[in-house]
């Protein structure tokens, strides 16, 4: 499962499984996000690995791709 978060403000939206593509609007900033979502099976290990990468920063909370 996803966490999908505001690419502004770092808010939660929502939580989406699968495969998707999302337009919401974020309801504390008013910033219209837009995400294709595709569904991975990747291991804990791959995925910290990954997050640990100079190619995602934290923004407010929010994880997003340079």
């Amino acid at each position: 499962m996803s966490k999908i978060r505001c690419k502004s403000c770092g808010k939660l939206l929502m939580e989406a499984e699968g495969n998707a593509s999302i337009e919401i609007k974020c309801p504390r900033c008013r910033k219209i996000n837009k995400y294709f979502i595709k569904e991975r099976n990747i291991s804990h290990n791959e995925f910290e690995k990954m997050m640990g990468s100079r190619s995602y920063k934290r923004v407010r909370g929010a994880l997003r791709q340079k």
